[in-house]
């Protein structure tokens, strides 16, 4: 088995921290809890797996995800990737391109005839990249990789559809029990959506990734 760098683990025991502190927002759970709920018999191995000192596993990925309520690509995309790359289970998603911004609101994505792979459980998952002329900064030059079927969560960013056809960027603050969502759009103007109308941004990933999907069938 190949060795887990510190930095690794140190930074999916980071990833596994804020899962964790997102759902005691939402009940009152403790480390037992969580162990309890993943079939373990104390709260040793979860614990070690918080502070970095552990490196997850696929097997504690399954188990660790739904009871914290997010992804397995979310807790460690290392190991997903990887159990993608192996299997074939990747899906392969359209990638849609922003080629212009005005006041902060963009229009339907054009469709491209690009696709990246990525391991996901949502169907309906899709990639979004923006022209370089009209990049977000806080995205910089990556592709979106959005989940419309997945619930953000608080510090979660979204594609946030504002009228018909007519989209934005937003950061969640909080979500409340009626299924709205507070959210932080460019500025700092802070408004409340449902969730209905917030697709997750649920990873990021190179430009390079993006493949010309009529080349990839004709190899």
């Amino acid at each position: 088995m190949a060795s887990i760098s510190t930095y690794v683990k140190q930074e999916e025991g980071s990833r596994l921290r804020s899962a964790y502190q997102r759902l005691k927002l939402r009940q009152r759970i403790t480390q037992a809890d969580v162990a309890i709920a993943c079939g373990w018999k104390n709260a040793s191995t979860f614990n070690r797996l918080l502070l970095g000192k552990l490196a997850l596993t696929l097997e504690s990925v399954e188990r660790l995800a739904p009871v914290l309520g997010v992804t397995p690509e979310y807790l460690s995309p290392r190991l997903m990737h990887a159990t993608a790359a192996a299997t074939g289970a990747a899906l392969a998603l359209p990638v849609g391109i922003v080629r212009s911004v005005t006041k902060g609101c963009w229009g339907e994505p054009f469709m491209t005839e690009l696709q990246v792979h990525h391991h996901t459980s949502d169907p309906s998952a899709f990639a979004l990249v923006f022209d370089a002329s009209c990049t977000p900064p806080v995205f910089g030059r990556w592709v979106l990789i959005l989940e419309p079927a997945t619930a953000p969560q608080a510090e979660d960013w979204v594609v946030v559809k504002q009228a018909k056809g007519k989209y934005a960027y937003a950061q969640v603050v909080s979500v409340g029990e009626s299924s709205v969502a507070s959210l932080r759009f460019e500025g700092g103007d802070l408004q409340d959506m449902p969730l209905s109308r917030c697709s997750l941004v649920a990873c990021l990933m190179r430009p390079a990734a993006m493949r010309n999907f009529r080349a990839c069938a004709e190899k």
